[in-house]
Parts: structure tokens; C-alpha cells; sequence
């Protein structure tokens, strides 16, 4: 993935007045401290998707929690 934050770019065009255009975000976990990540690489006030975007999210957030109960269940001899 390129860098994180604002391309500058308003692919799907301008919402709104207050739209600031396309950011590159990561989601991902930090397996150490057992959370999934989401970043914005920037501080963001409101972000929109469309619907094949949000199910992406949906997903990727869904597989990475996953994991990381999967993770925690091994660590405490529990069946998966």
C-alpha cells in the first residue's frame, strides 16, 4: 500500500463542502497488545464508503478479530 492519509483525489467525487477526498487508511492488528487497528494516517472528523467498501471493511475488521481470538484461545489451551 502507498503512504497513509489524503491522495487529493475525490474519486467518487465531492460529498459534501466539508469532504477533504480519498484517504489511504490500514487495517490491521497489533498482536502484542491483542487490538485491531484502523489508520487514518491523519485525524479524521467523519469518513464515508460506499457499500463494496464497507463490506471490505467489514470483513478485513471481522478477519483480523479472528485471528486474534484464535490467538488468545491458544494462549489459554482452549479449543478453537
Amino acid at each position: 500500500m502507498s503512504k497513509l492519509g489524503p491522495t487529493d483525489k475525490f474519486p467518487e467525487g465531492k460529498i459534501n463542502k466539508d469532504d477533504e477526498g480519498e484517504i489511504q487508511i490500514l487495517v490491521g492488528r497489533e498482536d502484542d497488545k491483542g487490538v485491531v487497528v484502523i489508520n487514518f494516517g491523519k485525524p479524521i472528523v467523519w469518513v464515508a464508503f460506499g457499500p463494496a467498501q464497507a463490506k471490505a471493511i467489514a470483513n478485513l475488521l471481522i478477519k483480523h478479530a479472528e485471528v486474534l481470538e484464535k490467538s488468545e484461545k491458544l494462549k489459554q489451551g482452549l479449543p478453537n
